[in-house]
């Protein structure tokens, strides 16, 4: 009798939780230096431990001391900064779903990321805050609670939540939207950079851990293979871009061929981080030499309702 009472309210307890979420939108990582949580939409709160599953609709909670990391189906990685709120508003992704889709809010705090494939395979991967809608199809980059989005790698479409005019920025920018616009601020530097590469680097071997355990579940080992492979190009992409801020330094100044020289050295190697289609322009990459600021930004963001 005592053990089918046990089984009664185990089953009980997983249904009311199911009711409170949607499908599996993927895994949890480490959590260091304090502990994590998520909350159901009828409000009921879990821990959560290494490889637990993240489901849509969740909201994902920090310490005030902890980080940590959550790998999306799609191999979406995601890594939380203490005292963060997190919502997973929507996530759509599998061989099921025509045009894959992901939404993410940030209520408070702040966290790192590096995309997957929901923005690889024509769908949407985008980001709110309370001052702006940003629309990925980069590959990685963070948010803050005071407004600052840091652009890693690829081009992010920031739009205000209310709509209107948004800006366009590409590798290298950063912007603060506190103000409830987008104001470019500076360039990415050196140590955001190596900022990133930590990041990859830190969750190399959870992310390769993580595509096993998904390709176990779901048996896609292409789509595993495929996300292992662009992991790996990442972090040379970063590394390589290191490489050229160093070696940007180490030209000396002075003369009109030295000087000349760092020009030609600091766009060749702002054109190899460029996407295919765009060009340098103004230090900078852009889709043709057009200009940066756009009124479609909002666009990135279309079916995320």
């Amino acid at each position: 009798m005592k053990l089918f009472t046990l089984i009664a309210l185990l089953l009980l307890g997983s249904s009311a939780w199911a009711a409170g979420t949607k499908n599996i939108a993927g895994y949890v990582g480490e959590t260091t230096g304090g502990s994590a949580f998520a909350f159901n939409k009828l409000g009921q709160k879990r821990k959560l431990e290494a490889k637990e599953p993240i489901f849509e609709g969740e909201t994902l909670i920090t310490s005030e001391k902890a980080k940590s990391s959550v790998i999306f189906t799609d191999g979406t990685l995601v890594e939380l900064n203490p005292a963060t709120q997190f919502r997973v508003e929507e996530f759509k992704f599998g061989e099921e779903v025509e045009k894959p889709n992901a939404v993410f809010r940030m209520l408070k705090g702040g966290f790192r990321f590096v995309s997957g494939l929901v923005n690889k395979k024509g769908g949407n991967l985008s980001f709110r805050t309370a001052t702006a809608t940003i629309g990925v199809r980069g590959s990685a980059g963070s948010l803050s609670e005071d407004g600052t989005i840091e652009v890693y790698e690829g081009t992010f479409d920031v739009a205000p939540p209310s709509g209107g005019k948004g800006t366009t920025l590409v590798q290298g920018e950063t912007a603060n939207t506190s103000s409830g616009s987008v104001k470019r601020t500076e360039k990415l530097t050196r140590a955001q950079i190596q900022s990133r590469v930590n990041i990859l680097k830190a969750n190399q071997s959870f992310f390769q851990d993580a595509i096993a355990g998904l390709k176990s579940v779901d048996g896609n080992t292409s789509a595993g293979e495929e996300l292992v492979n662009e992991f790996a190009e990442e972090i040379k992409k970063g590394e390589d871009l290191l490489n050229q801020f160093d070696s940007l330094s180490n030209i000396g100044g002075g003369s009109d061929a030295s000087t000349e020289a760092a020009e030609e050295a600091e766009e060749a190697a702002i054109a190899a981080t460029c996407e295919e289609g765009q060009v340098v322009s103004g230090g900078v990459c852009v889709s043709g030499g057009g200009d940066t600021d756009t009124e479609t930004a909002s666009e990135a963001s279309e079916g995320e309702a």
